[in-house]
């Protein structure tokens, strides 16, 4: 899986970070970022990613849960420097997105739907008029998959949004909601762990320009390092071998 980056940029890094950098994750976001034990340890996608990142800044990772809907203020406390959370970049009229940075994409983003494994929905047509469950993720006051879904189908539905994506598969599980949308890689890993009990229906939406690394306005040339870093874990082949760590399925 080639690198989601388009730029082209010497593999060079201009700055060596012998800091600590504080970067804010999600606990609860497989397969992208999650807690691997009972002791707030991390692993995920994304985590890779931001350790290899941090290896070649020869900086060092201190990962902290955060909610993404909190994001604004844990910057503007100074709680965290970076964020690594499938943060689609919002549009550049978003409120207060002049605030921050963003890196070039280090993965597409798209959305797809999940089901029960006996539900009736065998089409994406089926879901109109459905009730569908969302995880609340979205910076700048935005719904991003809420609104993209009541765009889609004209609100000819209903959809809830749920603070952690465990909750929205509990909705599902528990007939609450009848189809879940959500990040392409998650409703994978949500099916391929319980295959006898969901499906996935329809093929991915391509939501947004990609998942990124989003940083404080000030912080450009640690942005840029981070993009340079992205391309030489590209060069070299070390992402291919994190993407297929996580997302090459049978």
């Amino acid at each position: 899986m080639k690198l989601f980056i388009v730029l082209i940029i010497s593999s060079f890094l201009s700055i060596s970070y012998s800091q600590t950098l504080k970067i804010g994750t999600s606990g609860d976001n497989p397969p992208f970022s999650y807690f691997s034990d009972s002791h707030n340890n991390f692993c995920g996608f994304e985590i890779d990613i931001m350790m290899e990142v941090c290896a070649r800044l020869h900086a060092q990772c201190k990962f902290q849960a955060i909610v993404v809907s909190d994001v604004l203020k844990l910057f503007a406390d100074n709680k965290v420097d970076l964020v690594i959370a499938a943060i689609i970049e919002p549009p550049a009229n978003a409120p207060d997105a002049v605030d921050f940075v963003f890196s070039t994409p280090y993965l597409p983003s798209s959305a797809q739907f999940l089901v029960r494994a006996d539900s009736n929905i065998q089409t994406l047509q089926n879901i109109r008029y459905k009730a569908v469950g969302v995880r609340l993720g979205s910076l700048f006051g935005g719904t991003l998959f809420k609104d993209y879904l009541l765009s889609l189908y004209n609100k000819q539905l209903s959809v809830t949004s749920y603070l952690e994506m465990c909750d929205v598969i509990d909705a599902l599980q528990n007939q609450m909601v009848q189809a879940v949308f959500s990040n392409t890689e998650a409703i994978h890993y949500w099916y391929m762990i319980n295959k006898d009990h969901f499906r996935v229906v329809g093929d991915p939406f391509p939501i947004g320009n990609g998942y990124t690394i989003m940083g404080k306005r000030g912080d450009e040339q640690l942005i840029t390092d981070i993009n340079k870093a992205l391309h030489s874990m590209e060069q070299d082949g070390t992402y291919t071998t994190l993407y297929d760590r996580y997302f090459t399925l049978e």
